[in-house]
């Protein structure tokens, strides 16, 4: 049945982002991320490209720092929700091009559906640094004020790191699919939102 985590990682997503449905369409135009000049920022909002389906043709926002390698005149898929825009815009969770066998997905949002890993972390890291408190009392060239520092700048790196290591795993991600799985990821689009993808 193709790759179950790949499988699964799909079923989050669309999980995450509360997907409502799938369609497929042709890439008509593609947004440009950055304005020409810098007075013209506010005017051109967020970039996505325009994809033409059997229905209608709807805008799809990206609202990350990467965009899917996807080219005007590609086939896609895409599976999202109703966006900001009114009523054809798309927030989309994930995207497959059908032609190249890949799967993009978006910004992840799995860890932002709980607040246990966040209550977790700060638990381990209060833990850790009355660990080195302690440990560095015990120590003669540590004892006085050096056991604090440590303590503190420990603090400080892993508040620091924590953000960052999150920001990395939530970055848009793309898979490379073999036959196997390519079909069980379009049998799961079909079975879940009722569409039946071309290719």
């Amino acid at each position: 049945m193709g790759d179950p985590k790949l499988l699964t990682r799909f079923r989050q997503f669309c999980e995450a982002y509360r997907a409502e449905y799938a369609f497929e369409g042709i890439v008509e135009s593609i947004q440009p991320s950055e304005p020409m000049k810098p007075l013209e920022a506010e005017r051109v909002g967020p970039r996505g490209m325009s994809v033409r389906g059997t229905q209608a043709t709807r805008f799809v926002q990206f609202e990350q720092e990467r965009m899917p390698p996807v080219v005007i005149g590609d086939r896609v898929i895409v599976v999202g929700l109703a966006g900001w825009r009114g009523e054809n815009s798309v927030l989309p969770a994930v995207l497959l091009n059908p032609t190249e066998r890949y799967a993009w997905f978006f910004r992840d949002l799995r860890h932002r559906t709980t607040c246990n890993m966040a209550l977790q972390n700060t638990c381990v890291l209060l833990a850790v640094a009355t660990g080195i408190f302690l440990i560095a009392k015990q120590i003669p060239p540590l004892r006085e004020f050096w056991s604090y520092v440590l303590g503190l700048l420990f603090l400080i790196v892993a508040s620091l790191a924590e953000p960052l290591v999150l920001k990395y795993n939530e970055r848009p991600r793309l898979y490379h699919c073999d036959e196997k799985t390519w079909h069980a990821l379009t049998a799961e689009v079909a079975e879940r939102f009722g569409i039946t993808p071309s290719v």
